[in-house]
């Protein structure tokens, strides 16, 4: 299965019924596909649509298709009070990550970002914990963005410096109360990605 993220939306690739879903449609063909994009941009509350496909992955490719793509990869740090890294960045809570630069791994990426963003030494990688994508419209051109997350620790308390220049107001630890009370003011892909925590 694939989910992607439009606005505060999501429209999930499957070949059975999701949970919570809102609507569900046969898969038809990129018109279709093109058409829910354009109705998930629209400001709405939070609708969870399935395209059901016997082949997802064809499906998907067919939707990759309709986008510029480009990569990204972030962190979700936890320290030794098992409290969250988070950011405060433009009005909203959100997560340390940014764009793939060349030659860079997923993993290499995520750690320079949380490095860069929040100004901590460089913490301890577990594992990859998913990919996720979402998409927006960037000078015209529409984007899907695929987000590399990797779950992350520091073994000591260390004090944080928000990236100025990068919009970052407040960079974090939040214990599972607080991420609870941030999720108010963040993003949809933030709120799903963050469920286990909370």
């Amino acid at each position: 299965m694939y989910k992607v993220f439009i606005n505060d939306n999501s429209l999930s690739f499957s070949k059975y019924s999701v949970s919570g879903s809102t609507e569900e449609w046969a898969y038809k063909g990129k018109e279709q596909l093109w058409s829910l994009v354009g109705k998930l941009q629209e400001p709405s509350e939070n609708l969870d649509y399935t395209i059901l496909c016997i082949d997802v992955e064809k499906a998907w490719k067919e939707f990759c298709s309709l986008f510029t793509i480009i990569e990204a990869a972030g962190g979700l740090v936890k320290n030794p009070e098992d409290e969250l890294l988070m950011i405060y960045r433009l009005g909203k809570w959100d997560l340390p990550k940014g764009k793939m630069e060349e030659g860079e791994t997923a993993m290499e990426s995520a750690l320079r970002e949380v490095q860069e963003e929040c100004g901590i030494p460089e913490p301890k990688v577990k594992g990859e914990r998913l990919t996720m994508y979402h998409t927006y419209k960037q000078d015209g051109e529409f984007i899907l963005k695929k987000t590399y997350w990797f779950e992350m620790y520091l073994k000591a308390e260390t004090e944080l410096t928000p990236q100025k220049e990068e919009d970052i107001e407040w960079a974090v630890w939040a214990s599972r109360g607080e991420v609870r009370e941030y999720l108010n003011n963040t993003y949809a892909s933030i709120r799903w990605l963050l469920k286990p925590f909370t």
